[in-house]
C-alpha cells in the first residue's frame, strides 16, 4: 500500500527541517566565535581565509597541466623553475663603491639566539629539515644547555664557512598567480627553508644593516625591505614631484621598468663581487659564497615531490638574507642615470624626469639597459610602460633594444593605479570593485558568524583594501569619496543585519564606527606624527616650505595652486596639521 503524505507528516517533516537549520547554524556560529574570531581579533587571518578557500574548494592543489600527465605534475614545474636560472658566466664589469670600512668580526650571542628561537611561530611549517619550530620553540624555553649548543653550531658554521647540505635546499610549492590552472607559466614557486638556518641568517642581516647604515651604502631613493621606509613613503615623493610639475605645466615622464624574474637571475659571482667592494667581514662573505653555491631545490604539490633541481643564479627567495642581498645588487643602478631621478622598491623601478627631450630620455632608458645587460638582468620592454603627466598620449617614443615602450594614461606602481591626470578617479574605481568583490565573498561564506566577527573580518580584509596608502590617493572628489563611504554602509547594515528602514548613520554612531572619509583624516595625522618621530625616514622640509621672511600667524604662506591635484596634495594637507599646535596623535585602529 502506497503511503501518501498527509499534511500532518508534511508539518512534522518542515519543522524538523527548521531545526535541523537552526542547529547547523548554531553550531557554525559558535566555531566562529571559537576558531575565527578569537584569531582575527589577534589579527591573524589565515583561519578565515582557510574557512573561505575550503568552501569554495581551492586548496593547492593541482589537478591537471596542459601536456602532462597527473604524475608527471612536480617533475614538470621542477623543470620550468630550473630553466628560469642563469647558467651564463660574466666577466666581472667594473664598478665603483662608495667609500667603506672594514665590518668588524662577528660574534654570535646566546641570547639573540634564544630570543629568536622563542618568538618562532608554532604553526609555520618544518622545512626540508624535518626540524619543526614547535619542537626548537620548547627546547629553547625548557632546556638550558639546547641555547648554547645551537649558538655554537651557527658560530663554528660561521668561523669556518661550511654549511649542513640540507641548509642549501629548498621546499618549492607552487602558487597560482592567475590566468588558467593548467598553464604552467601561472605558478610562482614560494620557498620553504631550514629554520636554524634562517637563524643565521637573522643574524647575519642584522649586523650587515648596521654596516649599510653606518657606511650609507643603500641610498635614499631605494625604499624596498628597508626600516623606515615603505611603499607609502616611496608613492609619495613620486606622486608629489608628479603633481608639482602638473601644477606647473611642466612636462614631466614617468616610466616604469618591469624586470624578468629579477630575483632569480642575480649572477652568483657578481653579487660576491659587490659585497666585498662593500668590504663587508670576509667570514660573512665567504659563508655566503658557500651558501649560494650549489643549492637545490625540489618541487612538493599534491603529496608528491620532483627530483631535485639546481638552483643556478638568484638570491634565494623565502630566506632572510634574499631581500638584502638583491638590494645590495642593484644599489648603483640609480648612478647611471643623467637626466632623469630612477626610484627604487626591491626590483620595482620607475624613471621620473621633468622637462627632459626625447634624446635625453632616452639616453637614461639606454643606461639602465646597459647597467642590466652588464650585470647579467634583463628587462621586459612589453611589459614596461612610459606615461606623460597631463597628458593622455606621451609626446616621445621610448624604446628599449629597438622595441617601443608601450604609452598609456594610467599606470599601477607599488598597488597604486596612477593616472596621468592625478584625479584618482581609476584608482578609487578599482579599489571599489575589488573591495566589493571581497565584501561578497564574506557574506557567503561567515553569514551564521556573529556581528563582531563579521565587523573583525571586514576591518581585517576590505577596510584595508580601501585604506592601503591613502595618504597618497585620499579624493579631494566628494564622488569618489561616497563611492568608498557607500561600501561602509553596505557593510554595515550586512553585519548588524538592518531592515531597510534603519539608519545606518544611527547604527554607525551606536557602536563607535568612523566613517572612512574622517579616517582617512586620521591616517593622516597618525602618518605625519609619525614622521615627526622619526618612524619613516622622510624629511619634511623638502616638501614643505616655512616662511621665515614675512611675519605671518603660523609662519607659512599658504602657497598658490592651479589645480585641486595639488591644493588637496598630502603635504598641503599636512602643512594644515603642523600649524595647529593642540593636535594629538589619534590612533585609527580603534574599531
Amino acid at each position: 500500500m502506497t503511503k501518501v503524505p498527509t499534511s500532518v507528516n508534511i508539518r512534522i517533516v518542515d519543522e524538523l527541517d527548521k531545526e535541523v537549520k537552526k542547529r547547523i547554524a548554531t553550531a557554525k556560529a559558535r566555531y566562529f566565535e571559537s576558531h575565527i574570531c578569537e584569531k582575527l581579533t589577534e589579527g591573524n587571518t589565515k583561519p578565515l581565509f582557510n574557512h573561505i578557500n575550503k568552501a569554495k574548494g581551492q586548496s593547492n592543489y593541482i589537478s591537471s597541466l596542459k601536456d602532462t600527465t597527473y604524475e608527471q605534475i612536480p617533475d614538470k614545474l621542477a623543470e620550468h623553475f630550473a630553466n628560469v636560472y642563469n647558467s651564463h658566466i660574466y666577466k666581472p664589469p667594473e664598478f665603483e663603491p662608495k667609500q667603506c670600512t672594514q665590518m668588524p668580526a662577528l660574534q654570535i650571542v646566546e641570547s639573540g639566539v634564544k630570543s629568536y628561537l622563542i618568538s618562532l611561530d608554532p604553526r609555520k611549517a618544518s622545512g626540508p629539515d624535518n626540524i619543526s619550530p614547535m619542537l626548537l620553540k620548547m627546547f629553547a624555553s625548557y632546556v638550558p644547555s639546547f641555547v648554547g649548543s645551537i649558538s655554537y653550531m651557527l658560530q663554528a658554521s660561521l668561523d669556518s664557512g661550511q654549511l649542513p647540505t640540507v641548509w642549501k635546499t629548498a621546499v618549492v610549492t607552487p602558487l597560482h598567480k592567475g590566468g588558467p590552472k593548467t598553464e604552467v607559466n601561472n605558478y610562482r614557486p614560494v620557498s620553504i627553508t631550514p629554520i636554524l638556518c634562517k637563524c643565521l641568517e637573522h643574524i647575519l642581516c642584522s649586523n650587515m644593516w648596521t654596516h649599510i647604515d653606518a657606511n650609507t651604502i643603500l641610498s635614499s631613493q631605494q625604499h624596498g625591505f628597508r626600516k623606515g621606509f615603505s611603499t607609502t613613503t616611496q608613492l609619495l615623493h613620486v606622486v608629489h614631484n608628479a603633481t608639482e610639475a602638473l601644477d606647473r605645466k611642466d612636462d614631466h615622464h614617468i616610466i616604469s621598468f618591469d624586470f624578468s624574474k629579477a630575483f632569480d637571475k642575480v649572477p652568483h659571482s657578481l653579487m660576491l663581487q659587490k659585497l666585498r667592494a662593500y668590504r663587508f667581514n670576509d667570514k660573512v662573505c665567504s659563508w655566503i659564497e658557500e651558501w649560494l653555491r650549489d643549492r637545490v631545490s625540489v618541487v612538493s604539490v599534491n603529496g608528491s615531490r620532483s627530483g631535485e633541481f639546481p638552483v643556478r643564479s638568484g638570491v634565494p627567495q623565502g630566506s632572510v638574507l634574499g631581500p638584502l642581498l638583491f638590494l645590495l645588487f642593484i644599489e648603483d643602478m640609480p648612478n647611471r642615470v643623467k637626466f632623469s631621478q630612477c626610484r627604487l622598491y626591491a626590483d620595482d623601478t620607475l624613471l621620473c624626469s621633468t622637462y627632459p627631450t626625447q634624446d635625453d630620455l632616452q639616453h637614461d632608458v639606454d643606461e639602465l639597459v646597459l647597467w642590466a645587460c652588464k650585470w647579467g638582468m634583463t628587462f621586459n620592454p612589453l611589459k614596461c610602460s612610459h606615461m606623460q603627466i597631463g597628458q593622455d598620449v606621451p609626446a616621445f617614443d621610448i624604446t628599449i633594444n629597438n622595441t617601443p615602450i608601450p604609452p598609456t594614461n594610467s599606470m599601477k606602481y607599488l598597488g597604486v593605479t596612477i593616472d596621468s591626470s592625478l584625479t584618482w578617479d581609476t584608482h578609487v574605481h578599482n579599489i571599489v570593485r575589488k573591495s566589493n568583490r571581497q565584501l561578497g565573498m564574506l557574506k557567503r561564506h561567515i553569514s551564521h558568524a556573529s556581528s563582531q566577527t563579521k565587523l573583525l573580518a571586514f576591518n581585517s580584509i576590505v577596510r584595508t583594501t580601501l585604506e592601503y596608502a591613502c595618504q597618497v590617493w585620499s579624493p579631494y572628489k566628494k564622488g569618489l569619496s561616497k563611492l568608498i563611504d557607500n561600501v561602509q554602509r553596505k557593510a554595515v547594515r550586512w553585519i548588524y543585519r538592518l531592515p531597510r528602514i534603519c539608519s545606518v548613520t544611527e547604527c554607525m554612531c551606536n557602536h563607535g564606527i568612523v566613517p572612512f572619509s574622517i579616517r582617512r583624516l586620521h591616517l593622516d595625522e597618525t602618518f605625519l606624527r609619525k614622521v615627526e618621530a622619526n618612524h619613516y625616514k622622510v624629511n619634511l622640509s623638502d616638501y614643505i616650505k616655512f616662511n621665515t621672511v614675512h611675519n605671518t600667524r603660523h609662519r607659512t604662506l599658504d602657497t598658490h595652486h592651479r589645480l585641486n591635484q595639488a591644493k588637496y596634495s598630502y603635504f598641503n594637507r599636512a602643512r594644515k596639521l603642523l600649524v595647529v599646535s593642540n593636535i594629538e596623535p589619534t590612533n585609527p585602529d580603534h574599531n
